[in-house]
């Protein structure tokens, strides 16, 4: 076995495939995902993980195993060599750069004005406001401007309902307080 097909056989062993064969770019994308997610010392909870090293090593291999017409020639290689049908001193790969990689596999999250928000992977943000805090808002107005000053990125339209609630107890509250100096009750 050549130098390549050792390094192949090795690469597909770690990525899981502990049968040769052809494999497909969207079947090596989904492994390395999945493997992604378990070894990230970013992400992970085994403490077996927690010094990368593993994570660096997948990433390598995916990026050697990423030119899937070279990776696929050489299993046909190996799988039978009288056929030799591919050289491997012709080409050079193409290898991602670690950051781009795990960049392509992040979704982007961004807010309404367009800046990054903090990328969470178990919390979803619902935007819909509260009842309980739109009857603050209505009562005490003060209250929905702030929540309408602190809540505004992260949930835009619950906030916007909180400050029109706060702006239509305070006119409701002056004009209370108008009907009851007219009254002599002040």
């Amino acid at each position: 076995m050549t130098e390549q097909e050792i390094k192949t056989v090795e690469a597909l062993n770690f990525m899981g495939y502990n049968d040769l064969r052809e494999i497909s770019k969207s079947e090596l994308d989904l492994s390395f995902k999945a493997l992604s997610n378990k070894m990230n010392p970013n992400t992970t909870t085994i403490e077996k993980y927690k010094d990368g090293n593993d994570y660096i090593k997948l990433v390598s291999y995916y990026n050697y195993l990423s030119d899937i017409k070279r990776t696929n020639e050489t299993i046909r290689n190996i799988l039978d060599p009288s056929n030799k049908t591919y050289d491997y001193q012709d080409e050079k790969p193409e290898i991602k750069q670690e950051e781009q990689v795990v960049n392509d596999l992040k979704p982007s999250i961004v807010d309404s004005e367009g800046r990054r928000l903090p990328e969470f992977s178990d919390i979803q943000i619902i935007d819909r406001p509260r009842i309980w805090i739109i009857i603050l808002s209505f009562l005490l107005p003060i209250y929905g401007i702030i929540m309408f000053i602190f809540s505004r990125r992260l949930t835009p339209k619950a906030s916007k309902w909180y400050l029109v609630f706060a702006i239509i107890g305070f006119v409701t509250n002056f004009i209370l307080e108008l009907y009851l100096i007219k009254m002599g009750f002040f």
